[in-house]
């Protein structure tokens, strides 16, 4: 649009708001003959104030349009996205003004604790308290689970962190007033994460939760038999459960804030865990040395593996540490243990033997295949001479029986032709002899090395 269909369209606005009524209103006076100048200058003049007018008008109603837009923008323009997980998963938007735009659930809990409450045009803090107030009376905190992972994302790092400040304090203060020790994990997340965010996606997960479960798993989390914990484990988890995990497996969080410690009484505990191992074994307490409790997750479940020694008999136990139920027990005596390390030994060195065979057989199995490939073309020659062996007889039988001198050198022309290929033909048996005789030299030497190499390991 040019400059003076800008200004057409502004003029037809102003005409739509403020009608010309000038010719009307000139109608109904009466025109005096020697007042005609005198009634000029005052049809001007009211003209000229009604213009005036119209364009006061249109001036207050383009500053309205803006007033109300600059308005608008600001209380649905999102500026922060905080998550809140417990076991609950809810996601919250608030505007420039710290008031809450839209709040969603992102799991079956989460959808609980919203239908319990209206968050709209709540202030942040305010709607952040009402939540963790819905959730310690629904049950999902309490002294047996008292973790709350709080993530703020704010393309503004100095103001997300002053936000995340502020609502971990008034986190920490809901649950003490409502006497419950919090441990609570706080973090800034980055919204520009692509792999987090797909992975929330694909997980129907919080970004906040995937960023915890890829923060402990980067230490390289094994359980208790060296096998590494996925993230298919961790994500079945609550924030509790992780926050446990990361406090007994000692990994340092290093991009999220920590305070307070996770409750462990929803387990067991270890001396719980030795007394019903040791009552299920049937043995004197006096009797047992080595006594071992750890603390792991397998398969999603927390349990307490204890193992201890009596009478030469390691016994070995696998008890669900929030019900203290045996889900596995195992003995071996001291003899069955040596004898299972040498069986480890053996099978040590058998893994390396075979190793040692892989490097070494295909270079073999190569020039092997070489040499096939010299023998058939051997074979290709020998018959070949053979050929022209039995050509040469025919032609001197023929040389004998010749009539004319003519044919005679004919036959002693193709003689000689023949000879020349048996000289070929030899030279090219000479060439593959050679080859063959070097092929079968490395094929020695290599099958030689592996013997060395098999040997040192016996």
């Amino acid at each position: 649009m040019n400059r003076k269909e800008i200004k057409k369209k502004y003029n037809n606005i102003i005409d739509e708001l403020v009608p010309n009524v000038l010719e009307k209103v000139l109608e109904k006076c009466e025109i005096v003959e020697n007042k005609e100048f005198e009634m000029e200058s005052n049809v001007n003049l009211k003209e000229n104030k009604i213009y005036k007018y119209r364009y006061i008008m249109a001036f207050v109603t383009i500053f309205l349009i803006c007033l109300f837009g600059v308005i608008g923008y600001n209380k649905y323009n999102v500026d922060s996205v905080i998550s809140l997980d417990v076991n609950p998963s809810i996601t919250i938007k608030t505007n420039n003004s710290g008031k809450v735009i839209n709040a969603k659930a992102l799991n079956k809990e989460g959808d609980k604790i919203l239908k319990e409450t209206k968050l709209n045009s709540e202030k942040i803090e305010i709607a952040v308290n009402e939540l963790i107030n819905i959730m310690i009376k629904n049950g999902y905190i309490d002294e047996y689970k008292n973790s709350v992972l709080l993530s703020v994302n704010n393309k503004d790092n100095f103001k997300g962190e002053e936000l995340k400040e502020k609502l971990s304090k008034k986190i920490d203060k809901t649950l003490k007033d409502n006497y419950i020790d919090g441990a609570i994990l706080s973090q800034i997340c980055d919204s520009e994460d692509k792999e987090i965010n797909k992975i929330a996606k694909d997980k129907n997960l919080s970004v906040g939760k995937v960023k915890l479960i890829l923060e402990i798993l980067n230490e390289g989390l094994k359980n208790n038999n060296n096998e590494l914990i996925t993230f298919e484990e961790l994500a079945s988890l609550s924030i509790n459960e992780l926050n446990t995990i990361a406090n007994t497996k000692k990994i340092d969080l290093n991009k999220i804030s920590s305070t307070g410690t996770p409750s462990s009484k929803s387990y067991i505990g270890e001396e719980k865990a030795k007394e019903i191992a040791i009552s299920h074994s049937k043995i004197n307490n006096n009797n047992i040395k080595s006594f071992k409790v750890n603390f792991d997750l397998e398969k999603g479940n927390f349990i307490y593996e204890v193992s201890f020694i009596s009478s030469n008999i390691e016994y070995e136990y696998e008890i669900d540490a929030k019900t203290g139920k045996i889900l596995e027990v195992e003995k071996e005596s001291e003899d069955d243990e040596e004898k299972n390390k040498d069986e480890i030994i053996n099978e040590e060195k058998s893994d390396k033997i075979e190793e040692i065979k892989r490097s070494y057989e295909p270079k073999i199995e190569e020039l092997e295949n070489k040499e096939k490939v010299i023998d058939e073309k051997e074979e290709s020659l020998e018959r070949e001479k053979k050929k022209i062996e039995a050509e040469e007889k025919d032609l001197e039988a023929k040389k004998r029986n010749a009539k004319t001198e003519k044919e005679k050198e004919l036959i002693e022309k193709k003689l000689e032709e023949n000879e020349k290929k048996q000289k070929q033909l030899e030279a090219e048996e000479n060439n593959l002899d050679k080859e063959e005789e070097k092929i079968e030299a490395e094929i020695k030497k290599l099958k030689k090395d592996l013997k060395n190499a098999i040997n040192s390991i016996k």
